[in-house]
């Protein structure tokens, strides 16, 4: 597979792309905007990606997109949250391979401290109608969606996780 220039979507195909998959239309304040456009510049100006790799940067970026939709409208509906408070949070961060996996599996067996989970991240908000009973259907989504991006661009991943 060869590599060509990027052609991503312009920003404003990205924004109207991301509000047609969310049916919403507001991204809150327009902070956003130039770090947005300087980003999408940039790899225009400077990437070249494979085929995979282009389709993988677009529907990362269009994904974001969403996410930020779904976020401002859950502030909206509930303006409340943003009062809430996070106590001496913690963050692992670290090289792939290097143990933060297992560290993380370890925080989890302190019951004073509330992780996030991977599903979390990747719908960063409740669906409309949220029940909890549909926990396990999202959390099994996102596993699948994980397993099929791996799976299709890193060879050998399913032996390396068992």
């Amino acid at each position: 597979m060869g590599t060509q220039t990027v052609h991503l979507s312009s920003v404003e195909e990205l924004l109207k792309s991301a509000s047609e998959r969310t049916q919403l239309a507001d991204f809150g304040p327009a902070q956003f905007r130039e770090n947005l456009d300087q980003l999408v510049a940039s790899l225009l100006r400077t990437g070249a990606f494979t085929e995979q790799g282009l389709r993988q940067t677009r529907e990362e970026l269009t994904t974001l997109l969403c996410h930020r939709l779904q976020i401002q409208d859950w502030l909206t509906r509930y303006p409340e949250i943003t009062s809430e408070q996070v106590h001496s949070p913690v963050f692992t961060t670290g090289l792939p391979r290097s143990g933060t996996t297992l560290l993380h599996h370890l925080f989890d067996h302190d019951d004073r401290l509330r992780l996030l989970r991977t599903w979390e991240t990747s719908q960063p908000c409740p669906p409309p109608g949220f029940a909890p009973e549909t926990i396990p259907q999202r959390m099994e989504d996102t596993r699948r969606r994980i397993a099929q991006v791996w799976q299709a661009t890193v060879a050998g991943f399913d032996a390396i996780h068992m």
